[in-house]
C-alpha cells in the first residue's frame, strides 16, 4: 500500500528525491559539532532505549510548509491560514478524515473547500494538494545517515506519519526511507492520526517494544505530547543538526560516520584515536587529521575497524585486549602471508604496515587499504539471479584455486609455518588444546561438550594420506570474501588469523560447511532446504576445484567426511573460544553469549559427519569382503549388515524390518535410534524432575532446547510430513507414511523422543492441516515457527458438555461478523495448551447449526492471546499432569478473530478432520509398539537379574509365557500398523479407512497389556516415575480415547465387514 500513498503530515506530504551527500570522513559525532561533550555508552548497556520512531514532514523529510506558503501568498492570504481552517475544524474536519482513510481524494476536495469558503479563506484544494505534490523536497541526508547508525546498533526504527491515499505510483523513491524503517504505521491504514496515542501504541506493538524504551521525534509539539504520556521519550525537531545532538546524548553513541557493515566504536571496543592519528602521520605517511574509526560487525574473531579520513579509507585489524589464548590472534602472521600471496597475484587488499608496539592502540595491529564492494552473509544469495549466483561460487573456486596454487617457497614468508606432513594431526592437536583451554580459562563456568570429547579422540585415529602441501587459508568461506561492487568477482579474500602450509583440502571442505549449517543465532547455512538454483552442490563446487587443480576426484571424496567432520571440530572449538572470551569480557562479539550453543551444535555435525565415516568404512570393508567370498547362485549373501559393524542400540526392533526401508529412510532411522540412545533417555530422569517440580513444571525444559537444536543440525527435524501432504518436500523430510512409522516407533521408546525431533503431537497434525489447508499467510505466519521449532501449539475440538466421541455434538459456536468470526463455547482435554510456548489453536466448532449434519462444522486458527480465551484448569490423567504441555479445558467467551482465519471454509471441518486424523493414528499406534518394546526390553532385563524362590525370575512358567505372548502381540500390532501406513501410501488414507479403524482398535490395548505385565515384573517399583512404565501405561490408556474411542473404531470396522459381506452375497 505504500506505493499508492504519500507518506504526509498534517501539513502536507513532500515527495522524496533522495541526494545523499558522503559523511564519512567528518567528524565521528554531531555533539562536537555542537560543542557538546559527553560519554557514549552502549545502548544496551546504559540506556534502555530499543526503538526510535521518526515523524517523516519536517523530520526526516523537508517540511512542505514553504509550498503551503507560496499558495497562500498567490492568494493574498495571511500566513498559517491552511493550518488555521484545519485546526479548526477538528477531529471531524474533512482534511483529518482524509488522513484516517474515512474519504477519498474525490470526497475530501468539495468538503474542504466548503470548509475553507466558511472560513472567509476559499481554497482550491485540488490546487492545494496538486502544488504541494510537485514540490520536490529532498529527505535530510543527516537525518538518513542517523538512521542509518541507530540500525547498525541493533535499534529498531519506525515512521509514524499521517497520510492519505493518492494513487498515483509516483512515491516510488519513498522506498529510500521505509527501507530504512522495520515498521511504518501509516494513519491512512490505522484508521487513526496523530496526535492520539493511539497510532504510538501500535508503532510499539509492531516494533515489541516498550514505549518507555522508545525514542519520538516530531516537529509539533502536540504529537509529542501524546507520546510522552505513553512513557516515550520525546524530542522535538525544529533543526535536524540541533535535534540530532539531543538524540545522541540520549542513544549514547555518535549519529554521523556511517559506513555500511559497521557500528560505533565504543567502550571497551574504542580505539586511542590521537595515538593512532600519529601512527599513521608518522608511520605510514598518511594525513588524518579528519578520522572516522567504526568497527566492523561481522567477524567475531580479531577486532576490525573501518578508519576513514581525508587521505583515503583504510582498515585496521588488530588482536583483541586481555589475556590471549596460546597462538591465538596471530595478526602478525596474517600480515606475513597476506603481503606475501597478493604478489603472486591472490586477490587480497594492499598491506601498508604492522605495528606491535602495544603502547600505540593497546595491542599489535596492522593496517590496509579498504576495498569497497560486496560481502554475502547468506550463502543462498537471495535476490540474486542463477546466472549470478553460479558465477559468485565460480570466482570463490577461482579464488581458492589461486591461493593454493601460488606455491609455499614465498618471498617474505621465512618462519611463517613448518613445511610438514602431518598438517591434520598437527591442527587436531592444535584445536584440542583451545578446546580444552577455554574451558580452563572460564574456570568452571563452561562445560566441555560430549561430542567434542568422542572428536578429541576418534579424528587423529582416522587421519587420511595428505593430498599436497600448500598455503591454506583456514577460514576460507564465502563471507570472508570482498566481491566487485558490480562484478562477480573476488576482489580480496579477508581473515587470515588461522592460515598456515598444509593441505588444501582443509579449506576446500570448510568452504562447504555451510552445505551443512541449519540456521543459528550466529552464521547462516544451507541446511537441508532446496539449494537456490544457481548454487552449486556441494560435490559440484568440489569437481570442479579437483579439475582445475588436477587432482583425482574419487579420492578426495573418499575422505569428505573426515574433512567435513575436522571442519566442524574446528569451528566448534573456535565458537568455544569466543564463548570464553565472552565470559572473560573480551570478546570482540556483541553477541558472543550464544556462542556455547553454536559450538553444541556444530559438534554434532562433526560427530554426524564421523559416524558417517565409520559407516562409509565399514561399507567398504563389507564390499572387498564380499568380492572375495565365492559367489552363490542368487548373487547375494544373507548378512544383513556390513561384517564387523554393531548396531548401535540398547534395545530391538524385532521384526520391524520385514517391510523394506530405502538406504536414505534406514539411514536416518539409524541416526534417530543413536540419538534417543545416547541423547534422549540419559536425560529421562531430569525430565521426569522437572515435570513434577511444582515450581517448574509449567516452562519449556531448558535441556530440551538443546537437544533440539543437536538433532537440527543432524538433520533429524520435521520427519513426519507425509509425502503426500508435502510432495515437494518444501516443509518436511519427504518419507512416506510407512518409512516414518518405523521411526515413529523408535521415538515411541522414551516419552520426551518426539519433541526432540519436532515430531510431538498436536503439533505434528496441525503443521499438516496447515500444509495441506493453510493459506500462504497462515503458513508464513504459523507453519514456520511451528517448522522452526519456535512456537507449540493445541487442538481444540472436545467438549465437556456433550459426548465428543461423535463430533457432530459439538456445540462451540463460530458465528460470521462483518470482517470476523466471533467463537463461543468451551472445550477440553485441549492437548498442549498448558504450554507457555502454545500460540495458536486449530479449533473445531460449528458455523450452521442448520446445514447437514456433516457440514456444520469448521477448522478455524485462533490465536492463543486472543481477548476471550481463558484457560480454566489443567486436567489430570490418571494422576498425571502431562507437563509442560499439558491439557486444559479452557473457556471461549466472544473471541474475534479475522474471517481469513477459517481454514477451507465454512463447513469443510469433517473433511479437514479426517485429512489429519490419518497419519496421526499411524503416528500414536506405532509409537505405542515402541512403548511395548521399550517394556519388553526391560521386562527381559529385569527377570534376568531378580531371583525369587530359590531361581531367576526368568525360570518362572509365567514370566516366560508373558515374554512369549508380548513378542506375539507387539509384532503382530506392528505388521498391521505397517500394512496401513503401506496402503495409505499406495492407495490414499480414505481406501485405507479400514486398516486405520483395525490398528486404532489393536495397538492400544496390546501396548497397554504389555506394558502392565512387565510393571508387574517390576514389582511396586514399576509403578513410580523410577521407570517409565507407569507414564507409558497411561499414555496407551489415553490412546484408547484419542482420535476416536475404541468403540467407534469397533462399530466402523463391523459396519464395514458386513457391507463387505453383502456386497459378496449380491
Amino acid at each position: 500500500m505504500i506505493s499508492q500513498r504519500f507518506g504526509i503530515e498534517a501539513k502536507a506530504f513532500s515527495q522524496l528525491a533522495l541526494a545523499r551527500t558522503s559523511t564519512r570522513f567528518q567528524p565521528t559525532s554531531v555533539l562536537a559539532r555542537n560543542g557538546v561533550i559527553g560519554r557514549y555508552y552502549s545502548t544496551g548497556e546504559k540506556k534502555g532505549i530499543k526503538a526510535v520512531a521518526f515523524d517523516l514532514g519536517g523530520v526526516v523529510l523537508q517540511s512542505p510548509m514553504k509550498a503551503i506558503r507560496k499558495y497562500e501568498e498567490v492568494l493574498g492570504y495571511p500566513a498559517n491560514t491552511v493550518n488555521k481552517i484545519i485546526a479548526g475544524t477538528g477531529s471531524k474536519g474533512s482534511f483529518q478524515q482524509l488522513e484516517r482513510g474515512e474519504l477519498t481524494l474525490k470526497e475530501f476536495y468539495p468538503k474542504f473547500e466548503a470548509e475553507s469558503k466558511q472560513a472567509g479563506f476559499p481554497l482550491d484544494a485540488a490546487k492545494l494538494l496538486k502544488d504541494i505534490h510537485s514540490y520536490v523536497y529532498n529527505a535530510s541526508p543527516a537525518m538518513l545517515e542517523a538512521i542509518d547508525c541507530i540500525r547498525a546498533e541493533g535499534i529498531k526504527t519506525a515512521a509514524v506519519t499521517n497520510n492519505w491515499r493518492i494513487g498515483n505510483g509516483k512515491d516510488e523513491i519513498q522506498s529510500d526511507v521505509t527501507k530504512r524503517m522495520d515498521c511504518v504505521v501509516e494513519s491512512v491504514v490505522e484508521g487513526v492520526n496523530k496526535p492520539d496515542p493511539a497510532i504510538f501504541k501500535i508503532a510499539c506493538d509492531r516494533l515489541e517494544v516498550d514505549p518507555s524504551q522508545t525514542v519520538f521525534l516530531d516537529d509539533i509539539g502536540k504529537n509529542l505530547s501524546a507520546a510522552k504520556k505513553l512513557g516515550m521519550t520525546t524530542l522535538l525537531v525544529k533543526e535536524v543538526e540541533p535535534a540530532l545532538a539531543e538524540l545522541e546524548k540520549v542513544l549514547g553513541f555518535p549519529l554521523t560516520g556511517y559506513v555500511k557493515g559497521t557500528r560505533a566504536a565504543i567502550g571497551a571496543q574504542k580505539l586511542n584515536e590521537d595515538n593512532l592519528r600519529s601512527y599513521l602521520k608518522d608511520t605510514l605517511k598518511i594525513s588524518a587529521d579528519k578520522m572516522n574509526v567504526r568497527k566492523f560487525s561481522h567477524g567475531q574473531s580479531n577486532p576490525t575497524f573501518y578508519i576513514g579520513t581525508e587521505s583515503g579509507e583504510f582498515v585496521l585489524r588488530k588482536k583483541p585486549p586481555g589475556k590471549l589464548l596460546k597462538g591465538a590472534h596471530a595478526i602478525e602472521r596474517e600480515y606475513q602471508i597476506m603481503t606475501a600471496l597478493r604478489k603472486k597475484g591472490v586477490p587480497l587488499p594492499e598491506t601498508l604496515g604492522l605495528c606491535e608496539d602495544d603502547s600505540v592502540i593497546g595491542t599489535p595491529f596492522y593496517m590496509m587499504r579498504y576495498v569497497p564492494g560486496r560481502v554475502f552473509v547468506d550463502p543462498a544469495l537471495p535476490g540474486m539471479s542463477p546466472k549470478d549466483r553460479k558465477e559468485i561460487y565460480e570466482s570463490m573456486n577461482d579464488a581458492l584455486v589461486s591461493m593454493h596454487s601460488a606455491g609455499v617457497d614465498l618471498e617474505g614468508i621465512e618462519g611463517f609455518a613448518k613445511k610438514t606432513d602431518e598438517f591434520f594431526a598437527r591442527q587436531i592437536k592444535t584445536w584440542t588444546n583451545q578446546s580444552v583451554g577455554a574451558i580452563q580459562a572460564t574456570q568452571g563456568k563452561m562445560d566441555q561438550i560430549a561430542d567434542m570429547t568422542y572428536l578429541i579422540d576418534w579424528l587423529p585415529k582416522n587421519i587420511p594420506e595428505q593430498t599436497q602441501t600448500a598455503v591454506v587459508h583456514g577460514d576460507f568461506r564465502l563471507d570472508n570474501m570482498i566481491y566487485h561492487p558490480t562484478e562477480n568477482k573476488v576482489m580480496g579474500i579477508l581473515d587470515w588469523e588461522l592460515s598456515t602450509l598444509g593441505d588444501p583440502m582443509s579449506d576446500v571442505s570448510y568452504s562447504g560447511l555451510m552445505y551443512h549449517l541449519v540456521e543459528n543465532p550466529i552464521m547462516k547455512g544451507l541446511g537441508h532446504a532446496a539449494l537456490p538454483e544457481g548454487v552449486p552442490t556441494e560435490m559440484e563446487f568440489v569437481e570442479r576445484y579437483c579439475q582445475k587443480m588436477g587432482l583425482d576426484v574419487d579420492a578426495v571424496k573418499s575422505n569428505w567426511d573426515f574433512y567435513t567432520a575436522f571442519g566442524f571440530f574446528r569451528l566448534s572449538s573456535i565458537c568455544q573460544g569466543v564463548y570464553a572470551r565472552g565470559l572473560m569480557g573480551q570478546a570482540s562479539s556483541t553477541n558472543s553469549n550464544k556462542f556455547n550453543d553454536v559450538a553444541t551444535q556444530l559438534a554434532a555435525v562433526a560427530r554426524s559427519a564421523a559416524d558417517r565415516a565409520d559407516a562409509n568404512s565399514a561399507s567398504r570393508h563389507h564390499s572387498e569382503y564380499a568380492q572375495a567370498m565365492p559367489q552363490t547362485s542368487r548373487g547375494y549373501h544373507t548378512s544383513a549388515r556390513p561384517l564387523g559393524t554393531v548396531r548401535r542400540r540398547q534395545y530391538s526392533t524385532a521384526g520391524g524390518e520385514v517391510f523394506g526401508l530405502s538406504e536414505r529412510a534406514a539411514k536416518i532411522k539409524e541416526d534417530v535410534i543413536d540419538f534417543i540412545n545416547t541423547e534422549v533417555i540419559p536425560l529421562e530422569p531430569l525430565f521426569n524432575e522437572h515435570q513434577f517440580d511444582e515450581k517448574r513444571q509449567w516452562t519449556p525444559v531448558p535441556e530440551m532446547e538443546v537437544l533440539k537444536q543437536k538433532a537440527k543440525a543432524k538433520g533429524l527435524w520435521n520427519l513426519f510430513l507425509p509425502l503426500e501432504s508435502d510432495p515437494e518436500g518444501q516443509y518436511g523430510a519427504g518419507m512416506t507414511n510407512l518409512e516414518y512409522a518405523h521411526l515413529c516407533e523408535e521415538m515411541g521408546k522414551c516419552m520426551w523422543a518426539p519433541e526432540a525431533f519436532n515430531c510431538s503431537a498436536p503439533d505434528t497434525g496441525n503443521m499438516e492441516v496447515l500444509t495441506r489447508y493453510g493459506k500462504p499467510e497462515h503458513k508464513e505466519q504459523w507453519l514456520k515457527p511451528l517448522l522452526n521449532g519456535d512456537i507449540r501449539s493445541c487442538f481444540a475440538m472436545t467438549e465437556p458438555e456433550v459426548a465428543s466421541s461423535d463430533a457432530t455434538n459439538i456445540q462451540t459456536s463460530i458465528k460470521r461478523d462483518g470482517d470476523d468470526y466471533i467463537i463461543n463455547g468451551r472445550k477440553h482435554w485441549t492437548s498442549g495448551a498448558m504450554d507457555p510456548r502454545c500460540k495458536i489453536s486449530i479449533l473445531m466448532g460449528k458455523t450452521d447449526f442448520s446445514a447437514d449434519t456433516h457440514s456444520q462444522q469448521s477448522m478455524i486458527l485462533v490465536p492463543m492471546d486472543t481477548p476471550g480465551i481463558k484457560i480454566i484448569r489443567p486436567l489430570r490423567v490418571l494422576g498425571f499432569l502431562d507437563a509442560p504441555h499439558g491439557h486444559a479445558e479452557i473457556e471461549f467467551n466472544d473471541v474475534r478473530v479475522p474471517a481469513s482465519n477459517i481454514l477451507l471454509g465454512e463447513g469443510r471441518g469433517f473433511e479437514i478432520a479426517q485429512g489429519r486424523l490419518g497419519p496421526g493414528r499411524i503416528h500414536h499406534c506405532m509409537r505405542m509398539i515402541g512403548y511395548a518394546e521399550r517394556s519388553l526390553e526391560l521386562m527381559c532385563k529385569r527377570v534376568t537379574e531378580r531371583t525369587a524362590f530359590g531361581k531367576p525370575l526368568a525360570a518362572q512358567g509365567t514370566i516366560l509365557a508373558d515374554i512369549a505372548n508380548s513378542r506375539c502381540e507387539i509384532d503382530q500390532a506392528r505388521l498391521l500398523t505397517l500394512q496401513a501406513a503401506h496402503k495409505m501410501d499406495t492407495v490414499g488414507n480414505k481406501a485405507a479407512k479400514r486398516e486405520i479403524a483395525m490398528i486404532k482398535i489393536v495397538a492400544p490395548t496390546m501396548a497397554q497389556t504389555v506394558i502392565d505385565r512387565c510393571m508387574q515384573a517390576h514389582g511396586g517399583i514399576g509403578l513410580t516415575p523410577d521407570y517409565p512404565m507407569a507414564q507409558l501405561f497411561m499414555a496407551s490408556r489415553t490412546l484408547r480415547y484419542a482420535d476416536g474411542p475404541d468403540e467407534v473404531h469397533r462399530m466402523s470396522l463391523g459396519k464395514q465387514e458386513l457391507k463387505k459381506y453383502a456386497a459378496k452375497r449380491t
